[in-house]
């Protein structure tokens, strides 16, 4: 997938008009936080739609691993 088109897929995602808005919205939404002394991470994803909240999650994590 090109830059162009994972941009187009953030702002559609969360029905912004451009990806600096994207990113202001996904702050305000998420926490990641460090298990110290393990490579394991707590995300938190907090919408009022449960099934896009487990998305974002599980996309971090899915980049995470990577």
């Amino acid at each position: 997938m090109t830059v162009a088109a994972e941009k187009q897929k953030l702002t559609d995602f969360f029905q912004v008009k451009d990806l600096k808005e994207a990113v202001f919205v996904l702050k305000k939404i998420i926490k990641v936080k460090a298990n110290r002394g393990t490579q394991l991470i707590n995300v938190t994803v907090q919408t009022a739609n449960p099934q896009k909240s487990a998305a974002i999650a599980n996309e971090v994590a899915e980049t995470y691993v990577k």
